[in-house]
């Protein structure tokens, strides 16, 4: 049996001739799928489905004979859009609001795609739509993924303004990739030069909820921190790095306590103290750490610092001043909506607050009456014992230690599901003796303030991981940790961890996820080369952060300084940005008016030739044909054999401009070297 093809086969399908206005078409929703695949990782879900529902409809009625939606549908569509924007987000203004309901109605604006009118405004918005992608992320395979959007949608836009016919696409992508040539001179020096100014450098959003540590701490709040990977922030220490044990990164110190949830103290150190005091509560000795940090967005003022960073060892912003608090935490007096980067100072061996008033520790002290009863009886009793009584408060939490090594207690990421904010403590020692970093540093401080001793929690970040490509050390948000510190006559405040004494391993490696279900098990993989690659990666973004993102008017001006121009501010940017882009444009003119020169060899060999012809009497204009001049030196050729030269030279360039051979280039590069030659008196 013959088989037949079908009209539907993928062979016919290829050889069709798709109609241009189809093509077109097809590649402009093409275009605009791939610059709206960053977006949807934004937009809620059904706004996304909406998106493509919408577009893919649109190809659809593209590829078919059926007519576009009428007037009565799209207001129907308009309507429906709006309203499930309003109801979405209460509001169809703001950044959010506003995106999600543009995407929208950028695919509905492709229902009536008729006129090159509408693919114009497609285009515009489409542009638009690429810029947006940066309001939410601007790592560098967004930037990638726009550059190819940039490229596929001025290829469109070339392709909208071709000629009739039937242009192929692959000239427009050509085209387009030599304008953004062209230009990639000028964006560079606009990226040098161009002065960051807020706010049209920043839009912050205060409905962006706030990452990472904060300034209070519950029960499972770090657990739940600590199952994120995302970069904190990374780290690179001039000259050896610290060992693991020693990477305690200070945040936010929390000494309020309700009964269920410890808060900190919003007071600068200055209020507290004066110059002498302040001196005196920060001693140190040994070497210094000087190290730099470079800090992801968090939407709060913290600045996380190498314990213990010392007001001599600030940490060096370009545009704000730092102040450190009372409990040693360093934070900025704005909110951090974007990433920043600061050198500073630490010591290892040090004094802190060895000079508090006791007034001062009082707040530290401080215990609800009704909290964790059981905790607070069981100190009573320990201090009813004459040798524990006489221990200071140092040997007492060294006790404390002890206790949690030789007894039954475990470190997990999974503490007991009874847990509550008012009893944990009473929980963690008498039911459950499990849990995480919280529980147990919120049970210590708990029952070291049931004995009279002043003790805190301080949050922050442990442990980081080595970057050998690029130097620096990773801190991810699973490196969140909380700790204790109590009050030592004499020495100040002294760090506890009892997370050492429980899970000596999470400390000493500062590994991600240690716990005592997967201690023995710190490798679930063995694959060097993957490992290499995510690094190689990472160092990659890290480059991206700090070369292209971190790029401010400081770094531009200190680009100057290196330049050997000094005392340079923002305006010397402006004044090299205008003077750049002066020279640039001249240099565009000599080269647009260069090339608007007459390039036909052919005449000017013709026009050289008359202007001889010329001189020696034989005038002739731009007009006059070569036949026809050489019939008027026709007369004089028979006594001049110049003459004969140049009537040759004539008619040979005649022929080569109206029958011209498969030869005529190098026919022609003969004939204007023979002009050239050429000479009559």
């Amino acid at each position: 049996m013959a088989k037949t093809s079908s009209p539907f086969s993928f062979k016919a399908i290829s050889a069709a001739k798709m109609p241009r206005e189809q093509r077109d078409t097809l590649f402009i929703l093409g275009t605009l799928l791939f610059i709206l695949l960053p977006h949807f990782f934004y937009l809620p879900i059904w706004a996304s489905v909406l998106t493509c529902l919408t577009l893919l409809w649109r190809a659809w009625l593209t590829r078919g004979t059926a007519k576009l939606p009428g007037l009565l549908i799209k207001i129907s569509l308009l309507v429906f859009f709006v309203g499930a924007t309003l109801i979405s987000y209460k509001t169809i203004a703001g950044p959010q609001a506003g995106g999600t309901l543009l995407v929208m109605l950028v695919s509905l604006k492709t229902l009536e795609l008729r006129a090159r009118r509408d693919a114009l405004i497609i285009f515009y918005l489409g542009f638009f739509l690429i810029m947006m992608s940066f309001f939410e992320s601007q790592n560098i395979l967004i930037a990638l993924c726009m550059l190819i959007s940039l490229t596929a949608l001025m290829a469109a836009l070339i392709n909208a303004h071709m000629p009739a016919g039937y242009p192929p696409l692959k000239d427009s992508i050509r085209i387009a990739l030599r304008l953004m040539l062209w230009g990639t001179p000028f964006m560079v020096i606009l990226f040098l030069t161009f002065p960051r100014l807020d706010p049209l450098w920043a839009l912050p959003d205060p409905n962006v909820a706030k990452t990472g540590v904060s300034d209070e701490l519950s029960i499972n709040s770090i657990s739940e921190l600590v199952q994120n990977q995302a970069i904190a922030f990374r780290v690179k220490f001039e000259g050896n790095a610290p060992a693991q044990k020693d990477l305690y990164f200070r945040g936010p110190v929390l000494s309020l306590f309700d009964g269920r949830v410890w808060r900190a103290r919003d007071i600068p150190m200055h209020n507290m103290l004066s110059a002498e005091e302040k001196e005196a509560y920060f001693t140190f000795s040994g070497p210094a750490v000087h190290y730099e940090i470079t800090q992801e967005t968090t939407n709060q003022n913290w600045l996380f610092t190498l314990d213990l960073t010392p007001p001599q060892g600030a940490p060096a912003l370009n545009s704000n001043r730092a102040q450190i608090g009372y409990g040693g935490q360093w934070a900025v007096g704005r909110i951090i909506s974007d990433r920043i980067r600061y050198d500073a100072t630490a010591y290892f061996n040090y004094r802190l607050g060895s000079n508090t008033p006791p007034n001062a520790l009082y707040i530290e002290t401080l215990l609800p009456s009704q909290s964790n009863p059981r905790t607070q009886d069981w100190a009573k009793q320990l201090m009813q014992d004459p040798s524990f009584a006489a221990l200071d408060p140092r040997g007492k939490a060294q006790w404390l230690l002890n206790y949690i090594r030789q007894e039954n207690f475990h470190y997990t990421l999974q503490p007991p599901a009874g847990y509550t904010a008012a009893t944990a403590a009473d929980q963690l020692w008498f039911d459950y003796r499990a849990g995480f970093c919280e529980h147990y540093a919120s049970a210590f401080v708990v029952l070291m303030r049931a004995l009279n001793i002043p003790a805190r929690i301080v949050t922050g970040y442990q442990g980081a991981e080595p970057n050998f490509i690029d130097s620096y050390w990773i801190v991810r948000q699973s490196n969140a940790h909380a700790w204790t510190e109590i009050w030592q006559p004499g020495e100040g405040w002294i760090r506890i961890d009892p997370t050492s004494a429980i899970a000596p391993y999470r400390i000493n490696n500062g590994s991600l996820f240690l716990t005592d279900e997967n201690a023995g098990n710190l490798s679930f993989a063995n694959l060097p080369f993957i490992d290499k690659l995510l690094m190689r990666w990472d160092a990659l973004e890290n480059y991206w952060n700090q070369w292209v993102l971190a790029y401010s008017v400081d770094a531009g001006i200190d680009l100057l300084s290196r330049l050997g121009i000094k005392n340079a501010s923002w305006g010397t940017l402006v004044k090299i940005l205008l003077g750049i882009t002066g020279a640039v444009l001249l240099v565009l003119l000599l080269i647009i008016r260069w090339k608007n020169r007459t390039k036909d060899h052919w005449l000017k060999a013709y026009a050289v030739l008359r202007q001889k012809l010329q001189k020696a009497g034989f005038p002739s204009d731009a007009t006059t044909a070569p036949r026809t001049l050489a019939k008027q030196l026709a007369s004089s050729a028979a006594q001049q054999p110049k003459l004969q030269q140049a009537q040759h030279l004539l008619l040979r360039l005649e022929k080569l401009r109206y029958a011209p051979s498969a030869s005529q280039h190098h026919s022609l590069k003969e004939v204007i070297r023979e002009v050239h030659r050429f000479h009559i008196s």
